[in-house]
């Protein structure tokens, strides 16, 4: 069995959220091109969707595909794109389970490498295009170009603790007291304080001269006195 792989990940999930959007009955590689996706590779991304089941030898939509893509709901689609996944790896996932999904890369390598006898290159390709299926099957994230996910955008919003120190950062700044929250520590700074900072700003003005020495010794003497201080 010959494992796809992409050139660029990229327009894979480009087309995953494309398809997602609006599914043609025929995706093929003028499809991409008048997408403006994967310039150059669109027959890698083609190859993919052929391997998943997604369009047929002939690049036609397939009906079973169609109803996975329609799930408006993310957690939905990513059940049924999961199946998609697992089933057309099958043998990947016979050998080690549900652990294929968070498979360290250079096992996946070797599986891959054994399974098609590919070149290193070749290999890595086809592990970070698995990678990359598993993240939008709901496991794992994708990596930053292509947009956090769902989980990493849930541990990026601010916490409960969070906005309240933000809150009492404000009203400090104001005199206002708030009061704790539950589990929360007081504030133990005293009612109507308001939190202070220095900042310190030297300027210089430098002779005007054409002796390089002049300058030098001007700087040296910033680094001995000020900055290493």
């Amino acid at each position: 069995m010959a494992y796809p792989y992409t050139v660029t990940t990229g327009g894979l999930v480009s087309t995953i959220r494309q398809l997602r959007s609006a599914f043609p009955p025929q995706v093929n590689a003028d499809t991409l091109k008048k997408w403006g996706i994967a310039p150059n590779n669109e027959t890698y991304i083609v190859n993919v969707l052929r391997f998943l089941g997604i369009i047929d030898a002939n690049d036609q939509r397939r009906d079973e595909a169609q109803k996975v893509f329609a799930n408006h709901d993310d957690t939905a689609f990513e059940k049924a794109f999961a199946k998609l996944v697992r089933d057309a790896y099958a043998p990947l996932f016979e050998l080690h389970g549900e652990g294929a999904w968070t498979l360290e890369k250079q096992r996946l390598i070797t599986f891959f490498r054994s399974e098609d006898q590919t070149s290193a290159v070749v290999g890595k390709r086809q592990a970070a295009t698995f990678q990359v299926l598993a993240a939008l099957a709901g496991h794992g994230e994708l990596p930053n170009q292509f947009g956090a996910s769902r989980t990493s955008n849930a541990r990026n919003q601010p916490t409960r603790a969070s906005r309240a120190r933000s809150k009492r950062n404000a009203a400090a700044l104001h005199g206002t007291p708030v009061a704790a929250t539950s589990g929360e520590q007081p504030d133990e700074r005293p009612r109507g304080t308001i939190s202070a900072g220095l900042t310190l700003r030297i300027e210089i003005n430098l002779p005007v001269t054409d002796d390089q020495a002049v300058y030098d010794k001007i700087f040296k003497s910033i680094r001995d006195n000020l900055i290493n201080e």
